[in-house]
């Protein structure tokens, strides 16, 4: 098969189109093919470094929302981010996988798996699902899940391959039409070439051969008649030839020519053959000597020359090329002097070729150098370029990110900060901070700070900890309330220095801090009276007593509940209920010293811890807890209404050595009182009416 379609057809008029289309197609389609594999491949490492800015985005944007705990604010950045984004869905899951925030995902639904790479997209993909890890200060805190729509990229991709199967197939037609043209022509000037060679074989000269067709098949042509009429004058313009060169040696070290007006060779000396390894009958025979001897590219400027020739009598310091049998090249510079016979008419042009190779060959290094310079120049221009662009793209980085970036160069001035960090520190973001030394930096900021001699000490303590190979990171108050978390870390470089400035990053956490704060309060107080709540008074309790065995002291715990309070509950509601329990916290907390604990334990039950505090002190607090809960008067809807406490202490160790054991008998020590007329306190086993 393969034999067959090499073989072709018989004639060349159909020869040059066929095998011409045949490179054609399969220069086309290893062009399709290359161009569509290029093109994935660009288009694959184009979507692969989006998915890099997506991780650096996702973790800059949704890690601070996560670890705030807000879901509103999260559920409205991950809907911003998909908008901006075009994302076909988001999802933020915690670390446990359960989903925080879902745009354009049912989460009834199974989330799809995860893919690693955007080339698998090439498999046929309709979308790519990602996975971005969302971390906080070191710490993983989630897992952002997102989806890209992958039927632009495959369509794009569909594109340029039709794109590039158009183009090569536009190539082929133009090209086979040209072949067809091409073969037509040859065809038709060899023809007549044959058959001018036949009638010149078979010594028919008289006629000449029409000249046309291209440059090369022109020439051939004239060549062809010239050889006809050479054949009939060489002999005798021989005789004309040695009377009229005299004046050319045979050793000339340059190469002598003596051509007529016409431009047609007379003479030419045998150096000719030495120079260029051409012979001198070579020469002579050719129709034009300049298609011989010069080198193509240089024809024109030698036609160029030979027509000043007819206007001036002489002339020099045309630089030609000269090719020579070996197909290398030899510099010459070129000078003319018109000839004259006696009686003042044109006797033809004598021509001397000087071979300038070796200062060509200098000069031509010289250039090669200069231009190697020039590339180096505009390499340069062009990594500045790309170096600026860059440079450009992350400082947009930067600028977008939540926290205040700060560079400082090894000469510690500033290098770089973005418009939070100016924004932070009170600076105008259209000033240019680059060049201030760091010292001036701190001065125009020192204002803000709390303390300011304690952030540079926690900033120089900060650099030394790195240098033992830690990153601590500290906080940093400013008078205007808020609170700052400050980390630094050094920038290595390529050379020996291994530091070419430290980067400091400033994250504004006040809203984290209250919000820690606020859960500490929610997770430790009765939402009611602001009192601890039953979990702190087991913390505190087990604490006390621990204390108190260590040092063998004692501890007093006294538990009481309100009598009439739930008919107030249930006569007059729960508003009514709620106003007793934040009378009666704030009443008995009046009586409570600094070293005393209060708590709101449950419902209408109350607890006292008092360190150091035996019998004796503990029957004096409960006296003023009852007096004070006594004294209280409530009206309700015009009615009147009253509650008295029941009290009950237990000691420790007197009464019990463990915790569980003194709470009971404390209860114990309540329900007592309530047994034994209310409005009372006792004592375990050691009852007592107030």
């Amino acid at each position: 098969m393969i034999g067959l379609l090499l073989r072709g057809p018989r004639t060349l008029r159909l020869r040059l189109p066929y095998y011409g289309g045949l490179l054609l197609l399969m220069a086309s389609v290893l062009v399709v093919w290359a161009t569509h594999r290029v093109t994935a491949d660009q288009m694959v490492q184009r979507e692969n470094a989006r998915l890099g800015e997506l991780q650096q985005l996702f973790g800059g944007v949704l890690a601070g929302r996560v670890t705030a705990g807000n879901v509103a604010d999260l559920e409205r950045e991950a809907q911003q981010l998909r908008q901006a984004l075009a994302l076909d869905y988001l999802v933020v899951l915690d670390t446990d996988q359960r989903p925080l925030a879902a745009v354009g995902w049912d989460m009834a639904r199974m989330l799809p798996p995860r893919h690693e790479d955007f080339r698998q997209v090439l498999a046929g993909l309709g979308r790519f699902d990602g996975a971005v890890p969302l971390a906080s200060r070191g710490q993983a805190v989630g897992v952002a899940l997102f989806g890209i729509d992958a039927a632009p990229f495959h369509q794009a991709r569909n594109r340029a391959l039709w794109r590039a199967v158009g183009a090569a197939a536009l190539v082929m037609v133009f090209g086979l039409a040209l072949f067809a043209e091409m073969g037509r022509r040859m065809s038709g000037v060899l023809r007549v070439l044959a058959d001018g060679a036949d009638d010149l074989a078979a010594g028919r000269t008289a006629g000449k051969l029409p000249v046309h067709g291209s440059a090369e098949m022109a020439a051939l042509t004239r060549a062809i008649n010239l050889v006809g009429e050479r054949v009939r004058t060489v002999q005798r313009e021989r005789r004309n030839i040695e009377e009229r060169f005299h004046v050319a040696t045979d050793y000339a070290e340059s190469i002598e020519m003596w051509l007529n007006m016409a431009g047609r060779l007379i003479w030419i000396s045998p150096s000719v053959e030495r120079i260029t390894g051409i012979p001198v009958q070579d020469c002579l025979l050719a129709g034009n000597v300049a298609d011989l001897l010069v080198y193509s590219k240089d024809r024109r400027h030698a036609l160029e020359t030979a027509m000043r020739v007819r206007f001036a009598d002489r002339g020099e310091g045309v630089e030609l090329r000269l090719q020579r049998r070996d197909a290398s090249l030899v510099w010459v510079c070129m000078s003319w002097h018109v000839l004259r016979r006696e009686d003042g008419s044109n006797n033809g042009v004598r021509v001397s070729a000087n071979v300038i190779q070796s200062r060509k060959e200098a000069e031509l290094k010289l250039l090669e150098t200069v231009a190697e310079l020039r590339r180096t120049e505009r390499q340069k221009e062009y990594y500045l370029s790309r170096t600026s662009e860059e440079r450009s793209r992350l400082e947009s980085l930067l600028n977008l990110m939540r926290v205040a970036v700060l560079f400082i160069g090894r000469d510690d001035r500033v290098q770089f900060c973005n418009r939070v960090f100016q924004r932070l520190w009170g600076l105008a973001e259209d000033e240019s901070l680059n060049g201030v030394r760091d010292e001036a930096l701190l001065a125009r900021t020192s204002a803000l700070r709390a303390d300011d001699a304690s952030f540079r000490r926690d900033m120089e303590h900060a650099v030394a900890e790195e240098c033992k190979g830690t990153q601590p990171t500290f906080e940093v108050a400013l008078t205007d309330g808020r609170v700052l978390e400050v980390v630094s870390t050094c920038v290595g470089g390529a050379g020996d220095d291994g530091c070419v400035g430290r980067i400091w990053i400033f994250e504004d956490i006040t809203e984290q801090k209250r919000a820690a704060e606020q859960l500490q309060r929610l997770a430790e107080r009765d939402p009611l009276t602001n009192l601890f709540n039953r979990r702190r008074f087991h913390e505190e309790l087990e604490r006390m007593v621990a204390e108190a065995s260590r040092r063998g002291a004692v501890l007093g715990v006294m538990a009481f509940d309100l009598d009439g309070f739930k008919p107030v509950n249930d006569i007059f509601g729960h508003q009514a209920g709620d106003q007793v329990l934040e009378r009666v916290a704030q009443a008995v907390g009046a009586v409570v010293r600094r070293n005393e604990m209060f708590f709101r334990t449950g419902g209408d039950e109350f607890a006292i811890l008092a360190p150091e505090s035996g019998e004796r002190e503990m029957i004096g607090l409960a006296r003023r807890v009852l007096h004070r809960v006594a004294d209280l008067h409530f009206r309700f809807d015009g009615r009147e209404a009253k509650v008295t406490a029941s009290v009950g202490i237990a000691i420790f160790p007197e009464h019990s050595k463990d915790i569980e054991g003194i709470v009971a008998h404390a209860d114990q020590a309540m329900y007592q009182a309530k047994a034994n007329g209310r409005n009372r306190w006792e004592i375990y086993s050691c009852p007592e009416v107030l």
